[in-house]
């Protein structure tokens, strides 16, 4: 991470939650930051301290014994102009010097519930144990009532993961990360130093396993005959408890947004020599564009069949509401029934499936991808978010996503 006490990053939380599932905690810092350094050695101490005090007397319990955190600076990440093979780099050296055999890598934004460590651990280590690498899915944090959470785990939505660096070992196989696809992921390689091609499938010698894959889990309770009530705990189990919460730009103002969004675009066209489609040197335009990327491609929404058409390939839900149909559009589009919304309306979810011989309501639709829509209230957040999520200031995109400000770009006024 790089200067996260200045982007706005729940960074300590997320070092935090993650102390609570993990042994070893390896922070790779970019640039120098005095106040975020301040505070990692702060808890270093309290760490150090806390296992003195308790030498790890199961009578009394040290929620943290036995944890370690390691700091390793750099200071060669630029702050303005830098090439999209840093963030590589860094993650290269973050999964180099993990020595557990498990090594797991997570964003300074993104936060488990350690409220359900315990059972974290346990899914972690059942599924990671299996596997040579395991995605974990995201739920993605938009707004206070607002989350989404895709069924299957994209490209984009891989940015959590785990490396069984003991079964690497086992089966001579190394792993490298790369970002020739547009996105920083593992890439793996046999004992001749041969790159593997299509990791995950069958015969490719790499093993993948996902933690949230919705539609791979609904997959296997058809098969097993296990019937859509296990397939909705199992759903519940991933959004509610397992997978982190992603607090992209939460807790970011107008001004880091436009710094953040301009200067990701000058990396990725200094390393693909993609030219952004906006002015990276004017605030304004930069903040314009971040805000129709997200409002039209990312943020959920329920838009009306009137005011939208139904995509060809869409399997999320129709939705029955004050005598309209509509449907869930942005992002993925994998819906859980809406029962209710904020305001106490009732909504009525109807499934859309292709295949003619199956029932025609579904409580859960059969589906590739899409996305998982659902009311987020203040107790799906991990704890240690409650007080940030609860006072949030309005000049934050978490607060209410800049929605006046939308409505101005939308209608040509900004």
């Amino acid at each position: 991470m790089t200067e996260p006490e200045k982007m706005g990053f729940p960074y300590m939380e997320s070092i935090i939650s993650s102390l609570s599932i993990c042994d070893e905690i390896v922070i790779v810092l970019g640039r120098d930051e005095e106040a975020s350094e301040r505070k990692i050695n702060n808890l270093k101490a309290f760490l150090k301290k806390d296992q003195e005090v308790f030498l790890g007397d199961p009578r009394v319990g040290s929620f943290f014994y036995g944890r370690e955190i390691k700091v390793i600076k750099t200071n060669t990440w630029p702050e303005k102009n830098w090439n999209y093979d840093a963030m590589r780099d860094h993650i290269q050296i973050g999964l180099e010097s993990c020595t557990g055999d498990l090594c797991m890598k997570i964003d300074a934004d993104h936060v488990f519930r350690s409220q359900y460590s315990e059972e974290i651990k346990d899914v972690i280590i059942g599924y990671a144990s299996l596997s040579h690498m395991t995605p974990i899915n995201l739920v993605d944090f938009y707004r206070y009532h607002l989350g989404g959470f895709k069924s299957i785990p994209t490209k984009q939505s891989k940015s959590c993961y785990i490396i069984n660096k003991k079964n690497l070992k086992e089966d001579n196989l190394t792993c490298r990360i790369s970002n020739e696809s547009g996105s920083n992921q593992p890439e793996f390689f046999d004992k001749n130093g041969d790159r593997i091609e299509n990791p995950g499938m069958s015969g490719s010698g790499v093993v993948v396993n996902y933690i949230g894959n919705v539609a791979w889990e609904e997959y296997v309770c058809k098969k097993h005959n296990l019937g859509t009530e296990e397939h909705d705990a199992r759903t519940d189990l991933f959004v509610k408890k397992i997978c982190p919460i992603n607090y992209s730009h939460t807790f970011c103002n107008k001004e880091m947004i436009s710094k953040y969004w301009a200067r990701w675009h000058t990396a990725t066209y200094l390393k693909f020599n993609r030219q952004p489609s906006f002015d990276v040197d004017n605030p304004e335009e930069s903040f314009k564009n971040f805000m129709r990327y997200f409002h039209k491609s990312k943020i959920p929404r329920i838009v009306s069949l009137e005011e939208e058409p139904l995509p060809e390939l869409y399997r999320g839900h129709i939705i029955e509401k004050e005598g309209k149909n509509h449907w869930i559009f942005g992002g993925g589009l994998y819906t859980a029934p809406l029962q209710r919304t904020p305001d106490g309306r009732e909504i009525k979810a109807r499934g859309l499936t292709l295949d003619e011989n199956t029932e025609n309501e579904r409580k859960v639709p059969l589906i590739k991808d899409s996305e998982y829509i659902f009311w987020f209230s203040i107790y799906s957040h991990p704890i240690s978010m409650h007080q940030k999520i609860m006072t949030i200031d309005k000049t934050m995109w978490g607060y209410d996503n800049f929605k006046d400000d939308w409505e101005k770009i939308k209608n040509g006024e900004i």
